[in-house]
């Protein structure tokens, strides 16, 4: 059960802080929330994804309907077209109670297959996709210039963001893709199949195998850095395309790329985290979306993975989930002592709260 509480109460959109990251609990998708105060003096918000469709109404929705006189959305990025990312932005081209939506959201970064499209099974939103290409393409805000690696990185206000994927090849995989009906590849998993009872020591003898499939090939991912903290946002991306793009900025194990957050990809899924791309980064803090039921994400052997790394950026390391639930809670309840021996603790969302915020530079200590 999603929690819902008014954003008012939460203080979303409080100015505390000159930087808030916000992860939202929609039922084991991707909803984003970047704060900043830019280098203009005025206050900045870049949405990422959005989680299911049903979930719109009681996140974005609020969020959206909820922003403080003269502020917008400068940016949402949709990383791609699975439904636990797109699903919530169908909801933001029928909410009728967003009158001035072209005034509400300034830029979107989205993701087209410029391809004539077949209807889907409903299990990847290509209609949903095809939904928002026409709408976009209505209020004359389909990029123009696909967002892939190619791209330099960019800079909003004094908050920069560089791509990390896809590459161009990867995203005219999807894009092709998007013609043909869609594969059946998208049904979850079942309990069952889940490895959360599975100990430390077991999982940690796991080789990796890396995700094949196409549309999480196709996200955006991206690296933000501002006023000295950086953040790796991974949406479902495939570990080697992140790799090669930090190998691009110099970064190597012998000098990591050192991270205020990282977004562990697909939800904390195996197929997206391995040794290689964790060797490249150093963090305290891994950010992991899944919500322990839906598809069964996070894999506890990806934890596993990020807890045995040979050199660790901090003594202590914390996972910060968005939602709070009975299977996130025992994920570690056949281990002894888990939290002690690995040094680790698990953050969750305060009682009511449908989302967890990480927050940088108190404006009281800060230079304006």
């Amino acid at each position: 059960m999603i929690a819902t509480i008014a954003l008012k109460e939460q203080n979303m959109f409080s100015k505390d802080y000159e930087l808030t990251l916000s992860f939202f609990d929609v039922g084991g998708g991707d909803a984003i929330l970047i704060r900043f105060l830019g280098n203009d003096s005025k206050w900045h918000n870049i949405l990422i994804d959005g989680g299911y469709g049903r979930t719109y109404k009681d996140v974005f929705g609020l969020l959206l309907r909820s922003l403080p006189e003269k502020e917008i959305i400068d940016l949402w990025i949709i990383t791609h077209i699975d439904i636990d990312h797109i699903g919530a932005v169908q909801g933001f081209i029928q909410d009728k109670k967003i009158t001035d939506k072209r005034k509400t959201v300034k830029q979107f970064w989205f993701n087209h297959s410029p391809l004539t499209v077949k209807e889907g099974n409903g299990k990847v939103g290509v209609s949903q996709g095809v939904s928002l290409r026409a709408y976009l393409q209505s209020i004359d805000l389909l990029v123009k210039e696909a967002i892939t690696t190619d791209l330099l990185t960019t800079d909003l206000w004094g908050l920069k963001i560089t791509i990390l994927s896809p590459t161009v090849d990867k995203l005219k995989i999807a894009q092709e893709k998007w013609q043909a009906k869609e594969h059946s590849g998208k049904l979850g998993r079942k309990q069952e199949q889940a490895d959360h009872k599975k100990t430390i020591e077991e999982l940690h003898r796991n080789e990796f195998t890396e995700d094949a499939d196409p549309w999480n090939g196709s996200s955006i991912a991206c690296l933000l850095e501002y006023k000295g903290h950086l953040a790796l946002l991974l949406a479902d991306s495939h570990p080697s395309v992140i790799i090669d793009s930090l190998k691009r900025l110099y970064i190597s194990p012998e000098s990591p790329l050192k991270v205020s957050v990282m977004q562990l990809a697909h939800h904390g899924s195996k197929a997206n985290t391995c040794t290689d791309l964790l060797n490249l980064v150093k963090s305290a803090n891994y950010v992991i979306t899944g919500n322990g039921i839906t598809n069964r994400h996070p894999d506890k052997e990806t934890l596993v993975r990020v807890l045995r790394q040979k050199e660790r950026h901090a003594d202590q390391l914390e996972f910060i989930f968005p939602a709070k639930t009975d299977a996130l809670a025992n994920l570690f309840s056949v281990d002894e002592e888990a939290f002690a021996k690995h040094r680790f603790c698990c953050k969750y969302p305060e009682p009511g709260n449908n989302h967890i915020s990480l927050k940088f530079l108190p404006i009281e200590e800060s230079t304006l």
